[in-house]
């Protein structure tokens, strides 16, 4: 029997404790920095970095996923990416930097990401900036993410994770779909 998995309640979770990102805190770990949470991963930092890298730049920057429960496909793996959840929340404490009239906000979105080989992302984006500009906003972006198959919940933030075996595939399946240009 399948066990089910409550996604609100995952969303929920990650948005009241946010980890670092695995690219971030992992490279963190190798440095021996001081900044790094104790958390454990099982891939060097420049894979995380490229497969987080690969799932905004194509799955999400490049798709038509506006609307909670909007899905599409993306890299070579074609990985549907179904938007799960938005919202845009004021923060009460503004940075006296800003002008009068704008307001700093954080930005929290999810994602669930189902590869090939069974294995489900539930991948949450922390964003936080100025409304006008939150999409684009370099100021902060977080990525925390909670790994799981139908059968198994592994409570795993390393979407690397031992438990499932399928690292490479997964990498790969994000990268880039090499598209076929036409000669006529």
């Amino acid at each position: 029997m399948s066990k089910k998995i409550d996604i609100e309640k995952i969303v929920k979770d990650l948005k009241e404790n946010p980890r670092p990102s695995p690219d971030f805190d992992a490279l963190h770990k190798e440095s021996g920095n001081e900044e790094w949470s104790g958390l454990e991963y099982n891939a060097p930092e420049f894979q995380y970095e490229e497969f987080q890298d690969n799932i905004l730049d194509f799955g999400i920057s490049q798709k038509d996923v506006k609307n909670v429960g909007d899905s599409e496909y993306f890299g070579r793996g074609a990985v549907p990416i179904e938007l799960l959840h938005r919202v845009v929340e004021e923060i009460d404490d503004i940075d006296p930097e800003y002008e009068e009239g704008y307001f700093e906000v954080r930005k929290t979105t999810a994602f669930k990401l189902s590869f090939s080989c069974g294995v489900n992302l539930i991948m949450v984006k922390f964003a936080t900036g100025i409304l006008e500009d939150i999409d684009d906003c370099p100021n902060e972006k977080n990525l925390n993410f909670y790994c799981y198959t139908d059968d198994e919940d592994w409570h795993s933030h390393d979407p690397a994770t031992h438990e499932h075996g399928y690292w490479d595939e997964m990498l790969w399946d994000v990268q880039e779909s090499e598209t076929i240009e036409d000669d006529d």
